[in-house]
């Protein structure tokens, strides 16, 4: 175990041997004692990075009869860290091992090796290290003299074909290792065609590329590169092949630097394209699938090698999709880039009442289509009563796109409106419709289908349907009312609401009325219009039939006289 207790949730282990296999394990500790342990995969110790490759381009120049100055360039990798320094090496012609120049790592791609002996040839190599250690050295220069006198220089360096056509050869190449003690002044470019065995000399160039015209379509040309110093030639280097002159045809290619651009609002953009293509391609523009039309504001710039954008004071107008088409004999290719104009953003959009009450209103709403090019930080909601011109903020650090609005004055109307803000500003503000704030619910309707389904000397049974609204608000009751025909006025006949849709009566009644109740209120009589219901064993009934009975009776007895 490295740590008896470990307060913190990671811990740097370190005293590890390089190129060892590890696996480590943890246990969590309590008052009760140890849990068990959770093991890690098997992980070898060693850096996460490798040493650089070497150095390029070593040069050697300023020979003197103890000193040369010696230069090159970085390693095209790293190794995945940082350059630290530079390692110099020589080694003398008639020794076997190499020693360093400098004694103090190398920070700069020159240094001066010093202490030499006049008439000795040196070779030299360099290495570059990083924080995995010193990488492979670079291959070593020609053994040079140290001396006074001056000799020609060594020969260039990699001379390759960067271009041709149908006429023309471009050449370049690199100077020579060794200067021979004295300033190059030129390099002489030899040429000659694959069926002879002259060399024609051009003109010197001063430069490190060349290109030579007034050559035949179709013919093959070698090609070699001498440099010149006061000394004079060096040895020829010729092109590792031959070249046949003629055109060369490619579709185009693109090279995008970024595929996303953006600017402050009022501030210049440039978008720049790079491009290959053999021969010169046309260039299309277009902005969200429209050609791209170029004003004061807006001008578009091409060369042979690129395309560029230029927008002068840009807006929000100038957001999109950008599209350039490249087209020539070969094929066409197109690339897509996303144009950003950071600005306060658009106003939010879609407001809508979600929930109404009698002291809260519910708000929710539509983010904004153009959101200023970054994020949306917070909304801002305000309110106003309508009658009056003064908005109140409701709260100026809204996250979500929704808010409950509490506090409200019951029957009042309201009005709201909100706005959007991101790191550049507050954006315009959108207004809702007016809403009162109140209950969204109303008293119910009457109950229906009120009918008796049983009757008895002693009483009945009354059932009825619910009603086709409640109103917004569920029914929670219901109120039984009953009169005589005699009477006007109607006697409530149960103490508590009946929670159920039926009704036990205990007497014989001439009408009923039933009224529902829900959290509003109680139906009113003149939505919901008595219902009388007629009792078949009623009095009225019983008199009339006693009296039809009488009259039978009556009948019968003068049947008897007048016999």
């Amino acid at each position: 175990m490295v740590e008896p207790k470990i307060q913190a949730i990671s811990h740097k282990i370190t005293k590890l041997l390089p190129g060892n296999e590890y696996i480590f394990r943890v246990t969590a500790v309590n008052k009760y004692g140890v849990g068990e342990p959770l093991e890690s995969e098997a992980v070898v110790a060693r850096n996460p990075f490798t040493t650089p490759s070497a150095p390029s381009n070593l040069e050697v120049g300023a020979i003197t009869r103890d000193s040369m100055v010696l230069s090159w360039e970085r390693p095209n990798d790293n190794g995945g860290a940082e350059i630290e320094g530079y390692v110099l090496e020589k080694r003398d012609k008639d020794g076997i091992r190499w020693s360093k120049c400098n004694k103090k790592r190398l920070n700069d791609l020159r240094f001066r090796c010093t202490g030499l002996t006049e008439g000795h040839s040196y070779e030299f190599r360099v290495s570059a290290e990083n924080a995995a250690g010193v990488g492979k050295p670079s291959a070593p220069t020609p053994y040079i003299k140290a001396c006074d006198a001056t000799y020609p220089p060594g020969p260039p360096n990699n001379p390759k074909v960067t271009d041709h056509s149908s006429t023309t050869v471009s050449l370049s190449w690199s100077r020579p290792i060794y200067d021979g003690g004295a300033q190059i002044t030129g390099y002489i470019i030899e040429m000659k065609e694959a069926t002879d065995d002259e060399w024609i000399i051009s003109t010197p160039h001063t430069a490190l590329e060349a290109t030579i015209d007034g050559l035949t379509t179709g013919e093959e040309y070698s090609f070699r590169v001498t440099a010149v110093n006061d000394k004079g030639r060096s040895d020829a280097k010729p092109l590792a092949t031959p070249v046949v002159v003629r055109d060369i045809t490619m579709e185009p290619i693109i090279n995008l630097l970024f595929t996303t651009y953006s600017v402050k609002t009022g501030d210049d953009l440039k978008i720049d394209v790079p491009f290959k293509s053999r021969p010169q391609p046309e260039v299309c523009w277009k902005k969200d699938g429209q050609v791209l039309k170029q004003t004061t504001r807006v001008n578009v710039l091409n060369s042979k090698t690129s395309s560029k954008i230029v927008i002068k004071d840009a807006t929000k107008e100038d957001v999109g999709k950008y599209v350039i088409t490249l087209t020539n004999s070969v094929g066409t290719k197109s690339a897509e880039i996303s144009v950003i104009i950071l600005d306060k953003p658009g106003p939010p959009s879609n407001i809508k009442v979600d929930e109404v009450s009698a002291d809260f209103i519910s708000l929710s709403w539509d983010p904004p289509t153009y959101d200023g090019g970054c994020q949306i930080n917070n909304y801002v909601v305000e309110k106003r009563d309508t009658t009056t011109t003064t908005w109140q903020i409701v709260s100026a650090t809204v996250a979500r796109t929704s808010i409950k609005v509490s506090r409200l004055t019951q029957g009042t109307e309201y009005q709201f409106r909100i706005a959007a803000e991101n790191r550049y500003g507050k954006s315009p503000a959108i207004d809702s419709a007016p809403v009162v704030a109140q209950y969204p619910f109303e008293p119910p309707g009457p109950p229906t289908q009120l009918h008796v389904v049983h009757a008895t000397k002693t009483g009945m049974l009354v059932v009825w349907g619910r009603p086709a609204s409640d109103g917004g608000s569920p029914v929670i009751g219901y109120h039984i009312e009953s009169k005589d025909q005699s009477s006007i006025l109607w006697t409530k006949v149960n103490r508590g609401l009946v929670t159920e849709n039926q009704f036990k009566m205990t007497g014989m009644e001439e009408g009923l009325l039933i009224r529902a109740e829900n959290r509003y209120g109680i139906s009113e009589h003149i939505d919901s219009p008595a219902v009388a219901v007629s009792l078949p064993y009623s009095k009225k009934f019983l008199l009339f039939l006693l009296l039809y009975i009488n009259i039978i009776i009556l009948l019968l007895i003068l049947y008897t006289f007048t016999m």
